[in-house]
C-alpha cells in the first residue's frame, strides 16, 4: 500500500468533515471498498451515515457516531479522528483525490486476483476449462469496473454534450450509418440503443439482420454476432451470400462451380472487416461477459442476437426474455453500443394487424427496445419477394412508417449488392 494513497484518502475523508457535500461527489466515483484500511473504511461509512441522517459531519459528531457503532478504536481513536479533519483538501480536489483512491483500489484487486490465480493453478484444477471460463469473467470484471462512472451533474452532462457535437462538427463520425431504405425515418446506428427486429417464422428476418450487417461492416463497423440458432459457419455462409448475391442454397450444398471468383471477394472483404462471431453462447450473461471483452480489446460497435427466443430458457420463456431485456438495455448503455436483436413473434400478432408489439415472450423486449421494426411479408400474385418493414416503434427519432422492401432475384439480401 503507497504512503500516496494513504494520504489521498485522508485528505478526501478531511474534505468530507470539513464540507458535507463533497461526499456527493467522492461517492459517483468511489466505494467504502476502495479505502484501503479498515479504518478509512468504518470513518467513511459513519460519515455517510451521518449525512444520510441529515446531521452534522465534523469531527466530533463523526466520533459520536464511531463510539456509538462500537468502532471508534478500529477507526484509529479520537486522536486520529481529529488528525484527519486538520489535514484536507479543498472541494475543488476532491474528484481528482477520489480517483487516485479509485485507481490505486483497482491495482489492488488485480494484484489480489492475479495472486489468487497463481495459487489456484498450483493447488491443480479438475475442470480446466469451467476455471478459466471463471478467470476470465472476473478479469473482463475488473477490465470494466477501471471504466470511469458517468456523471449525473449537469456541468459534466453539458460537457459530454459539447464534445459529441464538436466531435460532429469536425467530421467525426457519431454513428454508424444504416442501409439507404432505413436512413430517412432511422439516420443511423446510435451507441446506446437496443433494436428489436420482430417477425414470424420464415418472413426473412436473418436474411434481413444479414442486410444491417453488411452495410453497417461496409460503413466501418466494428460486429459481435451472437447466432442462437445456426451455426457460425452458415451465418459466415449466410453473410458471404449477401454480400457477393450467390443463393444461399449453392453455397451451403457446396455447388460453387462459376462462383469462384465472386466468393474470393467476398471472402477478402469480409476478412477485412473481420466480424466475430459466436454460436455456442446460450444466456444473456454470457453475451454480456463476452460483449464486455470484446469491446474492450477489439472494439465493438454493433452487437447482434439472432435469435432472442433461442437463449437458453430460466423458469419460464417470460422470465427469460424479461431478464434479457433489462440487461441489453443496460449493456448497449454501459458499452455505448447498437444492439440488434432479431425477435419472433407470438401467434396472436402473426395473425392480425395490431399496433400492438406482440414479441414472443415478454413485453418487456419491446418496452426496453428504443427501435422496433417489424418485419411482414406481401401476399399476392407477383410479390413474393415483397416484404414490409414496418417501423413500431422509434423512440429516438419519432417517425414511424412502412418501408416496402424487396428481395433480390436470389434471396441473398434485400438490396443486394454485386461484388
Amino acid at each position: 500500500m503507497s504512503h500516496f494513497a494513504t494520504e489521498a484518502e485522508r485528505a478526501i475523508l478531511g474534505a468530507i468533515i470539513a464540507e458535507p457535500d463533497t461526499l456527493l461527489q467522492a461517492s459517483d466515483i468511489i466505494c467504502p471498498e476502495d479505502f484501503s484500511t479498515t479504518s478509512h473504511r468504518l470513518i467513511y461509512n459513519a460519515l455517510f451515515d451521518l449525512y444520510q441522517l441529515g446531521e452534522k459531519t465534523d469531527f466530533i459528531a463523526l466520533i459520536d457516531r464511531l463510539k456509538e457503532k462500537g468502532h471508534i478504536q478500529q477507526a484509529g481513536g479520537e486522536d486520529y479522528i481529529i488528525d484527519i479533519a486538520n489535514d484536507h483538501i479543498s472541494s475543488a480536489s476532491i474528484k481528482l483525490h477520489s480517483r487516485i483512491v479509485h485507481d490505486k483500489s483497482l491495482l489492488r484487486r488485480a494484484g489480489a486476483w492475479a495472486q489468487t490465480v497463481a495459487d489456484q493453478s498450483k493447488n491443480g484444477i479438475e475442470d480446466i476449462p469451467e476455471w478459466l471460463g471463471k478467470v476470465e469473467s472476473e478479469l473482463v470484471e475488473l477490465a470494466q469496473s477501471a471504466k470511469s462512472k458517468t456523471s449525473p451533474y449537469t456541468d459534466d452532462i453539458l460537457k459530454t454534450l459539447d464534445q459529441y457535437w464538436d466531435d460532429s462538427l469536425n467530421g467525426k463520425e457519431i454513428c454508424i450509418a444504416p442501409p439507404a431504405f432505413l436512413k430517412e425515418p432511422i439516420p443511423g446506428f446510435y451507441p446506446k440503443h437496443l433494436w428489436i427486429i420482430g417477425g414470424y417464422t420464415g418472413k426473412g428476418k436473418s436474411k434481413f439482420l444479414n442486410q444491417l450487417l453488411v452495410d453497417a461492416m461496409d460503413a466501418g463497423a466494428k460486429i459481435l454476432l451472437f447466432s442462437l440458432e445456426d451455426s457460425r459457419e452458415e451465418k459466415m455462409m449466410g453473410l458471404i451470400s449477401n454480400l457477393a448475391d450467390i443463393s444461399y442454397k449453392a453455397l451451403i450444398t457446396g455447388r460453387i462451380t462459376g462462383y469462384e471468383d465472386r466468393i474470393e471477394k467476398a471472402k477478402k472483404m469480409i476478412a477485412k472487416w473481420n466480424p466475430i462471431i459466436y454460436d455456442d453462447v446460450r444466456t444473456v450473461d454470457d453475451i454480456r461477459l463476452k460483449s464486455k471483452k470484446h469491446k474492450i480489446r477489439e472494439g465493438v460497435d454493433i452487437i447482434a442476437i439472432d435469435y432472442i427466443q433461442n437463449l437458453a430458457i430460466r423458469n419460464t420463456l417470460y422470465e427469460t426474455m424479461a431478464d434479457a431485456a433489462g440487461k441489453l438495455y443496460a449493456l448497449v448503455k454501459e458499452l455505448k453500443v447498437t444492439c440488434l436483436a432479431v425477435s419472433q413473434i407470438d401467434n396472436e400478432s402473426a395473425k392480425k394487424e395490431s399496433n400492438i408489439i406482440g414479441l414472443k415472450g415478454a413485453g418487456e423486449l419491446a418496452a426496453a427496445a428504443h427501435i422496433v421494426l417489424w418485419l411482414t411479408r406481401v401476399k399476392g400474385q407477383g410479390k413474393e419477394r415483397h416484404m414490409d418493414c414496418t417501423i413500431k416503434k422509434n423512440r429516438p427519432f419519432g417517425e414511424t412508417a412502412k418501408i416496402e422492401l424487396t428481395f433480390t432475384e436470389k434471396w441473398t439480401g434485400l438490396t443486394g449488392r454485386s461484388l
